[in-house]
């Protein structure tokens, strides 16, 4: 094994690991020892003889002793390329695939150095990189088995010296890293932390494409796996979702030499306009860096309000409706901010939010802001007068967005419409789901924002569309449903209650009127379907309005 080139630089210790795992074997004089498109399960050195490689009748070299032969196959998962044949009666020492796998995930450094010596990464190295450094890595979380093992083909090894920096606080982003073996310290402003091997270090300062804003010194000689800078860029490109999949999850920090550009555009923002440098630094250091894909939704109308953004590199577009490709209402751009009001009120997105190109955001989320309002009482006062001057504006847009054209409430002021929209549930259906079945109970109105939907009954079908209602007879009498609902396009909705219908039509009793014109006008359109189809409808009584219980 000593004078053996594929052994080279082992220790006597690690030799021996392997020497434990090896069995000799005896094959006679021209005794095939494996064929060509064999199964690679073992590779040999040979103790004395000789071996001849060949493919098909042609010979390729004639191997003795102290040579290894068979490790191209068993090294890179393939089938045999040639054939092994004895030439003379020869021993050989095997070393099984299965043993080979056991001892480098025992021994990665084995495995190492064997890739170092064969010239290429093994695939026994492979599974061991995927296995025991990036799958258990908690910064890798986000990333599924196809981007792990595409980030694992990308990796290079990297050899340190005891006392080398890796790289220092303000040099050019180069990617990031994960140690395999050594010590390595992080030194930052914030304090020292000691690595440990499967460490990951640099991934914010990558993800940000910023210098690094920390250094990170070899305390021994250490062996890491770098990711170069180039090496991301060209992931990202191939995949787009790897960079927001690697951020998924991760709390990745904004780094230092960020934090006064975040503070100048912070204040900006009129909840923090006012704020002193020292509580706008706190706010900074809460920030999180989210890496966005072009074309990647941030959030649709109607999510949960959990963060606000600012644009650090690309641009954002604000649409209508992120399901319907809705009209963009605005484009936010490199230093911009958005999302603010959803966080502060905590009501769902009026409005939906991609990324137009690859994008960089800093965001705040509400957790974060809840626990900076209680350490910062300046905050809360400064979120007082915001909620004040904004909320009612904020309402009135509302209303004029999604009431105002559903005739259900045709006639209702803006305040008595910002009273309905209290009292609203949005909900969203995908084309071909069932809203209700005929016989089911009814306990709601339906109301069409945006789409098509078709009733089907006894008396036939009805198509509704955007601004119609529809359940309303079987909500207020209590009766189940005569009609099943199916929504014939993905549509977006309001539902209102049995509870909040009757205070409705109690309170405006225009309600109550426009419901009957509405039901009404739906029998109509149901007699015209029915002609038109040559169908003789069945005589029903005039609608009355209902009356609701006083």
């Amino acid at each position: 094994m000593k004078r053996a080139t594929l052994f080279a630089g082992l220790t006597d210790e690690e030799r021996t690991v392997i020497v434990k795992h090896m069995r000799l074997q005896h094959f006679a004089a021209h005794e095939l020892i494996y064929a060509e498109d064999d199964a690679s399960t073992a590779f040999y050195l040979i103790e004395h003889g000789g071996v001849r490689l060949s493919v098909g009748p042609v010979a390729l070299a004639t191997l003795g002793a102290g040579a290894t032969f068979g490790e191209s196959g068993v090294f890179l998962g393939r089938r045999r390329a040639v054939s092994a044949e004895a030439t003379t009666d020869t021993d050989a020492w095997a070393l099984a695939s299965a043993d080979l796998e056991q001892i480098i995930q025992d021994h990665p450094a084995i495995g190492l150095k064997l890739s170092r010596n064969f010239g290429s990464r093994i695939i026994q190295v492979e599974k061991h990189l995927i296995q025991n450094r990036l799958r258990p890595a908690e910064a890798l979380q986000g990333l599924t088995d196809e981007e792990l093992q595409e980030l694992a083909a990308h990796l290079e090894l990297l050899d340190v010296g005891a006392g080398s920096p890796i790289y220092q606080a303000g040099d050019a982003n180069d990617g990031f890293f994960i140690l395999e073996q050594g010590q390595v310290q992080l030194r930052s402003a914030t304090g020292e932390r000691d690595l440990q091997p499967g460490d990951v270090f640099g991934l914010a300062a990558t993800l940000a494409d910023k210098p690094y804003d920390a250094t990170a010194i070899a305390q021994t000689d250490a062996t890491l796996w770098q990711l170069t800078r180039e090496a991301f860029e060209t992931l990202a490109a191939e995949h787009p979702e790897f960079a927001p999949h690697l951020s998924a999850g991760l709390r990745t920090p904004l780094p230092v030499s960020d934090e006064e550009l975040a503070i100048e555009r912070l204040r900006a923002l009129p909840l923090f306009t006012n704020l002193d440098d020292h509580t706008l630094r706190a706010v900074t250091q809460r920030l999180v860096v989210r890496p966005i894909a072009a074309g990647d939704i941030i959030y649709k109308e109607g999510d949960v309000g959990d963060a606000l953004y600012l644009v650090d590199k690309g641009r954002v577009e604000i649409v209508g409706s992120v399901s319907r490709k809705g009209q963009v209402l605005a484009r936010i751009n490199a230093g911009g901010f958005f999302g603010e009001m959803a966080l502060l009120t905590g009501k769902p997105r009026s409005t939906g939010a991609r990324a137009a190109e690859n994008t960089v955001l800093w965001a705040l989320y509400r957790a974060d802001f809840e626990e900076l309002v209680n350490v910062y009482p300046v905050i809360g006062k400064a979120l007082s007068q915001v909620l004040q001057d904004r909320l009612g504006a904020a309402g009135h847009a509302f209303v004029e967005k999604h009431l105002r054209l559903i005739s259900l409430f045709s006639g209702l002021s803006v305040e008595q419409l910002e009273d309905v929209a209290e009292r609203l549930l949005p909900a969203r259906y995908r084309a071909g789901d069932i809203i209700y079945k005929a016989g089911a109970p009814a306990n709601r109105v339906h109301i069409i924002e945006k789409g098509v939907v078709e009733l089907r009954g006894p008396e036939g079908a009805l198509t509704l569309r955007d601004g119609d209602f529809f359940g309303e007879e079987a909500t207020l009498s209590g009766e189940p449903h005569l009609e099943t609902a199916f929504a014939k396009t993905d549509g977006e909705f309001w539902e209102l209650t049995r509870e909040e219908l009757e205070a409705l039509i109690l309170k405006y009793p225009i309600v109550g009127l426009n419901m009957s014109r509405e039901l009404s006008r739906k029998l109509h359109r149901r007699i015209q379907q029915q002609a038109a189809l040559g169908v003789q409808p069945a005589p029903a009584p005039a609608p009355a309005a209902p009356a609701p219980t006083r």
